[in-house]
């Protein structure tokens, strides 16, 4: 029997791991594929948001400004590589300079303490090769780049070696809620037969999150799939930093953005699917990538392209992060997490393992080092 199952390990199921294996209990973590950030995490922007996109007053918000916080603790902790690089969102007419206003206005009520309109003299000395018809761009220096998936692996690794026990190929087919006069619990029934009995639940399971509070009736949310395309390139990168355009109903936009490994990418698209494992990649969708990314910049080196890929965005209901405990006692959601989802990780993970009083384990691991690649 096992004090807590976290059904996803993906970025927020490891952050809820790490934190949870510090303490003196029996640690569950189920997923569906054969390994770690195989979901959305594994891609994922690799983008540290500094705070100015979320609505003010929503968990997204509050999330994304404390999560952004720990990130440079946490790399040093795990020896995850990260650049505190900055960030721009672009003008190319007064309406986006309007919209910048906005922007700039939210991430001060967010909470954000650095962010400024710059003008196109600051904005080529830091980005010289974007095109010249930018008027003006957002500048938040708080912003950076992170390998998304190398952080999930990080996660993954300091979890299990501080006793979190980790069941892949598991894919939930149901859960039953038992209680008879001694305790109550679930009974996680895997499709291949396995079974995991637990006290309590953390529900991560990215866009499938829906699906698993069904099965204990929690149908509180649901969870609608959106698709992202992207399109990678060799190295070098033109861009210093992630060079956002203005952003639209349906997310961040396409941007231009280098990579912590030295190479860029440009994406992703927007598109509501109704196919929650539907990752195609279409012409249709790689043209939009191209023809979006070229009001940022024109002449990218398509004979550099490496890879085009896409990954599906978690978008919920309530149009916010789905965070605590449900209807169903000792089921926890930690849901609906699409952007700003990975900067938001380290303190979706404090705030769920909130609601909990566990004791320390007398001794742990604290730190953990990265295999390097040469």
């Amino acid at each position: 029997m096992y004090e807590v199952a976290i059904i996803g390990a993906g970025v927020i199921g490891c952050s809820i791991a790490k934190i949870l294996a510090e303490h003196d209990i029996e640690l569950a973590v189920l997923e569906e594929k054969v390994d770690v950030a195989m979901g959305a995490t594994g891609a994922n922007s690799g983008i540290l948001h500094a705070g100015h996109d979320c609505e003010t007053g929503t968990l997204m918000a509050k999330m994304n400004l404390e999560g952004n916080i720990m990130f440079d603790s946490l790399c040093k902790e795990l020896d995850v590589p990260m650049s505190r690089c900055g960030s721009l969102v672009l003008a190319f007419n007064e309406e986006d300079l309007k919209q910048l206003e906005i922007l700039k206005q939210r991430g001060i009520d967010n909470g954000l303490k650095e962010i400024e309109i710059i003008d196109t003299d600051r904005l080529y000395k830091l980005e010289p090769n974007i095109n010249k018809n930018a008027i003006g761009a957002l500048w938040t220096p708080t912003a950076g780049i992170i390998n998304p998936y190398e952080l999930n692996v990080a996660l993954m690794e300091i979890s299990k070696a501080n006793g979190a026990e980790y069941y892949f190929e598991f894919s939930v087919s149901n859960i039953k809620i038992v209680e008879n006069s001694n305790n109550r619990y679930f009974e996680i029934i895997g499709a291949d037969g396995r079974s995991i009995k637990a006290k309590k639940i953390i529900n991560c399971a990215g866009v499938f999150a829906d699906k698993i509070s069904s099965m204990v009736n929690d149908n509180s949310y649901s969870i609608l799939p959106r698709r992202g395309e992207y399109i990678i390139f060799d190295r070098p990168t033109p861009v210093n930093r992630p060079v956002f355009q203005v952003p639209t109903k349906l997310g961040k936009g396409v941007l231009v953005s280098p990579t912590v490994d030295g190479n860029f990418f440009i994406g992703p698209t927007a598109q509501n699917i109704d196919d929650k494992s539907d990752k195609s990649v279409t012409v249709e969708g790689i043209q939009d990538v191209k023809l979006a990314a070229m009001k940022t910049m024109r002449d990218l080196p398509y004979n550099r392209q490496i890879n085009a890929f896409s990954g599906i965005r978690a978008v919920p209901s309530t149009g916010d992060f789905v965070l605590g405990e449900s209807c169903v006692a000792n089921f926890y959601n930690a849901a609906g997490i699409c952007s700003p989802g990975l900067t938001s990780a380290p303190a979706i993970a404090k705030f769920i393992c909130s609601h909990f009083n566990y004791k320390k384990k007398k001794s742990y691991l604290t730190k953990r080092k990265r295999i390097i690649n040469f």
